[in-house]
């Protein structure tokens, strides 16, 4: 059980991570540039490994100005009320959301998110990246696992 719980951890710590170092390459006037930031989150392969469920780009308030997803539909959407950005913008530091169904997808799934900063370092948005749970992700191996004699 340690091992699996350890599995788990590293799986989200890598994830914030990646998604930090990607939200530091996003500067104030990227942001300001949608055309511009689109592309750059179109070049993100290491993130789309990670999150099965796309990518987007918030600003300040919340609402989607890029997306780099499956599920398109997002942009001009706002999520300030999921904990994730919202955490992510006033805590100005990566976090991991408790379990959602999606508004406009309908997939029960998680975000994680980390701020995108100014020359301050005070937040001016989030990059996001979503995990599917109905589609197969890093915590797969927990149902993989048999526990007791019957499994």
């Amino acid at each position: 059980m340690a091992l699996l719980s350890e599995f788990i951890d590293q799986g989200i710590t890598l994830r914030l991570q990646t998604l930090e170092k990607s939200a530091q390459r996003i500067t104030p006037a990227l942001m300001n540039n949608p055309a511009a930031l689109q592309a750059e989150l179109k070049q993100q392969m290491v993130l789309d490994n990670q999150f099965n469920a796309g990518l987007l780009v918030m600003n300040s308030e919340g609402t989607v100005i890029a997306e780099n997803s499956p599920l398109t539909g997002r942009l001009g959407a706002n999520y300030r009320d999921r904990d994730y950005i919202r955490n992510a913008l006033q805590q100005n530091q990566a976090v991991v959301g408790q379990p959602v169904t999606g508004r406009l997808s309908k997939i029960a799934g998680f975000g994680m998110s980390a701020p995108i900063r100014d020359t301050q370092g005070q937040p001016i948005g989030v990059l996001t990246g979503y995990i599917d749970l109905g589609q197969a992700n890093f915590l797969d191996i927990i149902s993989q696992q048999k526990y007791g004699e019957t499994g």
